[in-house]
């Protein structure tokens, strides 16, 4: 008889520890990443971004996050898409606290610390690694000492190409199509092959638009028509028309300025009249360089030649005088 008591009590202890178990122990993670989020929403090439995140402290005891003055409380390990910029600016040395009670979250986020700033750099899927450090008291130690633990995750994102437009091609294949279809247009108008009055044709490699000019005096149609017409030649193009005068600087017998609008003759054409390379002249608040290929003339805002030359497209005119630029068509 003495059997059964002794039964029920062990399957009253063994009921008792399984109900208590879930109270005393702490799950396998006992603190979640959660909810990672790229802003904005949409990041391209050269972007500047934050990361937000929430954490949920999923165990029975607070947790302590540390952040500084300048920088967040985690930290990140990206791949080759992005680059990690740490700006000259002062932060105090002092370590922020923040609690987070057992079965709470709170929102963390990089976006008001500029100690560290995240930029695109590649178009592409990008990889993040996310280490969140933060401690625990010792419940069992009679001091109350610190644990310390990290919690981490991994997550993707896209990094779009910036330079990526509505025909889905980049900007270098887009200039490179322009470049076609100005040598296109300069052939008609060597050849006097159409009824479009053009007077200018150039690219802007900046803004990726084949820049036309039209001649105001002999103009029978809207800029709007023209730009039909001109893509009937070129094809579905970004144009930028301009309707007006043409005049040569420093020439006494050139034709007088339009009242509405008047330009320098682009340096192409300058060139093609027979104008030597480093003479041609630049409309007012643009620089002379010329295309490290083949020596042509272009005529470009001052920082615009600084990105050209940086990038090899270009040559200085002032440190590297073409000599004779390559014959054209």
């Amino acid at each position: 008889m003495k059997t059964l008591p002794i039964l029920i009590i062990v399957i009253l202890i063994f009921s008792t520890s399984l109900y208590l178990k879930p109270i005393q122990a702490e799950s396998s993670d006992p603190v979640q990443i959660l909810n990672v989020q790229v802003q904005p929403n949409i990041i391209k090439v050269n972007d500047i971004f934050s990361l937000n995140m929430t954490i949920l402290n999923n165990s029975p005891f607070p947790i302590y996050l540390t952040s500084g003055s300048c920088t967040p409380a985690f930290s990140v390990v990206f791949d080759a898409h992005v680059k990690q910029v740490y700006p000259n600016i002062a932060c105090t040395t002092e370590a922020i606290l923040q609690k987070v009670d057992p079965l709470s979250e709170v929102m963390i986020s990089n976006a008001n610390k500029p100690g560290v700033i995240y930029q695109a750099v590649q178009p592409g899927t990008a990889t993040v690694n996310i280490t969140l450090p933060y401690y625990a008291k010792n419940q069992t130690a009679t001091d109350y000492s610190n644990i310390y633990y990290n919690a981490s995750k991994s997550i993707l994102f896209t990094i779009y190409d910036n330079y990526k437009n509505s025909q889905g091609i980049t900007k270098e294949e887009l200039n490179k199509k322009l470049d076609a279809a100005r040598e296109k247009i300069s052939n008609i108008m060597m050849n006097n092959t159409t009824d479009i009055p053009f007077n200018m044709v150039g690219i802007n490699i900046v803004n990726s638009t084949l820049e036309v000019g039209i001649d105001s005096t002999k103009a029978t149609l809207s800029a709007e028509q023209y730009k039909e017409k001109i893509k009937e030649i070129i094809g579905d193009l970004p144009i930028t028309l301009v309707i007006g005068h043409i005049q040569l600087l420093g020439n006494s017998t050139s034709e007088q300025k339009d009242s509405s609008t008047s330009f320098v003759m682009s340096p192409l054409k300058q060139f093609k009249s027979g104008i030597a390379a480093d003479n041609v002249t630049c409309n007012p608040g643009l620089k002379l360089i010329f295309k490290a290929e083949n020596y042509y003339p272009a005529c470009v805002k001052s920082d615009t030649s600084q990105i050209l030359i940086k990038r090899g497209w270009g040559i200085e005119a002032i440190i590297a005088h073409p000599g004779p630029a390559k014959s054209i068509p």
